[in-house]
């Protein structure tokens, strides 16, 4: 899954694909906040899933390790 939104990440951003998931992605300009917007959708696409707007916090966001977590939450 790590690897899908590594994929993801890399369509939206337009920047080579990201190869460390624990690598802090606001620090490195890889996503901001409209970039966390489209993300979002296409989660919410890829995997079939709905994500709670409660969830949109930029903490759940600053890895690609902590995206892959809250989408195996909503996957559960």
């Amino acid at each position: 899954m790590q690897d899908k939104i590594a994929d993801l990440l890399k369509d939206i951003n337009g920047k080579d694909r990201i190869s460390d998931f624990n690598m802090d992605l606001f620090e490195n300009d890889m996503l901001d906040s409209l970039g966390i917007a489209q993300l979002v959708a296409a989660l919410e696409e890829s995997f079939n899933i709905e994500i709670d707007p409660e969830d949109i916090l930029p903490e759940n966001f600053s890895t690609v390790n902590e995206i892959d977590a809250l989408v195996r939450k909503y996957k559960a």
